[in-house]
Order: C-alpha cells, then sequence, then structure tokens
C-alpha cells in the first residue's frame, strides 16, 4: 500500500440548521458540511457537539513536543465523515523480526460512527502489510466536556508505548508457535463466521473471498515460515492488499479493522492452546 497522506487538512467541518421543504427549520437536528466543498458530511441531533479538523491537528502538533514522533500527514476518508492524524515514531523497531514503520494516530469522526481515539499501527517494509489497534482508554465522545478530555491525552503517550510494546512481544512469540493447515481454515472461519470453509452452501462471493484469504496466507506463510506470525501477516496481506474497502492508511476502519483484530486476537488464544 502506497498512499499519499496529506500534509494538512485544508478544509473544517461547519454546522449549519436544517430546513423542511416548506422553509421552516427542524429543530433538534443539525448539518455538518465540509467548509471548503460544501457538501453535507451528516445530519446529527443539535446536541452533537463536532471536533473541528482544526483541533485534531493541535493535538497532533501537541504529541511532537519532544517526543520521538515526528507529523507523518494526515488522511480524508468516506467524503469527509472521517479524518486521521498519522505521526510517525523515528525510533526504528523490528516487528517478529521484520523491519517496520509504526505510527500513532489519532482518528475521529463527523458522521457520529466513531468518538476521537488514538491508536497505533505499523507497517512492515517488505511488503507494505499494515496492522492498527485503537487505545479504548483514549476515546473522547462529541460532547460539551470534550475539550478538556482532549488536552489530557496529549500530555502522556505511556499508552502507545505500552500497547505497542505488548504488540511487538506477542508477534515474536507467534514466530515461534508452528501451524498447520487446519489452523488456516479455523482462523477463516473465525473471520467470516462460517463452520466450514467447504460449506456447499457458501455463496460464490464467500468462496471467492475464502480463496483470496488463503492466497495470502500461502504467500505470507512461505516467507516467514510455517508460523503463527506468517498466519497472522496472511491476514494482514488480505486486509491490506486486497480487501475492496483496502485504501485506509492503517488498516483502521471498517472490515480490514474488524478481520486485523479478530485475526490477532485468534493467534493470541491460540497461543495459549
Amino acid at each position: 500500500m502506497n498512499l499519499t497522506l496529506d500534509k494538512t487538512i485544508s478544509w473544517d467541518v461547519e454546522e449549519r440548521p436544517i430546513y423542511n421543504a416548506n422553509g421552516k427549520q427542524i429543530k433538534g437536528f443539525k448539518e455538518l458540511v465540509n467548509n471548503e466543498k460544501g457538501n453535507c458530511i451528516s445530519i446529527t441531533k443539535s446536541s452533537y457537539i463536532p471536533t473541528k479538523n482544526e483541533k485534531l491537528m493541535e493535538l497532533a502538533d501537541s504529541f511532537t513536543k519532544d517526543t520521538c514522533f515526528k507529523i507523518g500527514g494526515y488522511a480524508t476518508y468516506n467524503n469527509g465523515s472521517k479524518v486521521m492524524a498519522y505521526l510517525e515514531n523515528e525510533e526504528p523497531r523490528n516487528f517478529g523480526g521484520l523491519q517496520t514503520k509504526d505510527y500513532l494516530i489519532i482518528g475521529n469522526s463527523h458522521d457520529t460512527t466513531t468518538a476521537l481515539f488514538t491508536g497505533m499501527c505499523n507497517q512492515i517494509y517488505r511488503c507494505s502489510n499494515m496492522f492498527g489497534s485503537r487505545h479504548r482508554q483514549n476515546t473522547i465522545r462529541h460532547s460539551r466536556n470534550q475539550e478538556s478530555k482532549i488536552k489530557g491525552i496529549s500530555r502522556t503517550t505511556r499508552g502507545y508505548f505500552k500497547h505497542l510494546e505488548n504488540v511487538y512481544e506477542n508477534a515474536e512469540k507467534m514466530s515461534l508457535v508452528k501451524v498447520c493447515g487446519k489452523d488456516s481454515d479455523r482462523l477463516i472461519c473465525n473471520l467470516l463466521e462460517i463452520e466450514s470453509i467447504t460449506d456447499k452452501g457458501l455463496s460464490t462471493r464467500s468462496k471467492n473471498i475464502i480463496r483470496e484469504i488463503e492466497s495470502s496466507i500461502q504467500r505470507e506463510s512461505e516467507e516467514l515460515g510455517g508460523n503463527l506470525f506468517g498466519l497472522f501477516n496472511g491476514i494482514t496481506h488480505y486486509t491490506t492488499h486486497k480487501l475492496s474497502n483496502k485504501n485506509v492508511f492503517g488498516s483502521m476502519l471498517n472490515t480490514a479493522y474488524n478481520y486485523n483484530q479478530k485475526a490477532y486476537h485468534w493467534c493470541l488464544n491460540r497461543m495459549e492452546n
């Protein structure tokens, strides 16, 4: 994946009242609009307090003060409904023995689907596979008291480094666990929530997805060995390069994020059994 990040977010969200066909204002609701293009991003309740893009960029900048982070760039997704800041960790690391680039992510939505959140993702140089995870303790709802909570996030990066260390330690452990074909089948069944990959009742679409995932798993396992780390990277390869909604840097949204998280936790459980 070679998506280009923007140096800044040139637009912001603007709140506007909503009117019916007779020109009467609809109370209790408002429209969130891209103030540069004028398009409607979402319709929300009047009580919803958006976090402006300007605030997101200010928060990103605050993380670069006396830390190992630099701003890697920004990205806008889904017609402006999602925005993300990517802060690159300038201290190089290895993920399961592979050289990677790490990012601290600050994400936000303008369509009420997600709160403001922080997370991490890494990108493996060898294949550009990406895996991301959110920090549950650093989620801030779009409410009137969000300002003080946002300031609290910028005062610490401890959660990021603790989460990063945990992910890297687990990657090393995965590389030591040998797997077989049945493990691959079970993981795919877990992701797709099916009983068997050979079920005759599977739709053509499901069969195609299974073939694509199997191809990614085979590719990564041949490169990394027949271990749990190769199996896990088969899923991140699929979500990074083949999934229809793959064009989200860091795989932090939608099906890509859900598949990666399910695969990661399945592999953790597999290590214990």
